[in-house]
């Protein structure tokens, strides 16, 4: 599913900022390319830039587009504020 990429919203981005500065565990919530949700507690490394799209670099080894975050610990992006939490911690 790959689609155009979108800037994120200034507000979501300083979250994603203060996420990568606190190098401490962060609930992260996301689609995959191929629109697989997922749920993982991760450190944010970094974000980096590549191909003209936006990236947040974390502790499992992945690499997930800014545009695809669904939401990191209690902030949620603008993208997909529309989405109830679906999830399921059983």
């Amino acid at each position: 599913m790959k689609k155009d990429y979108q800037p994120v919203d200034s507000e979501f981005r300083k979250c994603l900022e203060a996420a990568v500065a606190r190098k401490q565990y962060v609930n992260l919530h996301y689609f995959t390319d191929i629109h697989e949700f997922m749920k993982v507690m991760v450190v944010v490394k970094n974000i980096l830039t590549k191909d003209n799209m936006e990236f947040l670099a974390v502790s499992n080894g992945e690499e997930v587009r800014l545009d695809h975050i669904i939401r990191i610990d209690e902030a949620v992006s603008p993208f997909y504020a529309h989405i109830y939490d679906f999830s399921c911690d059983c």
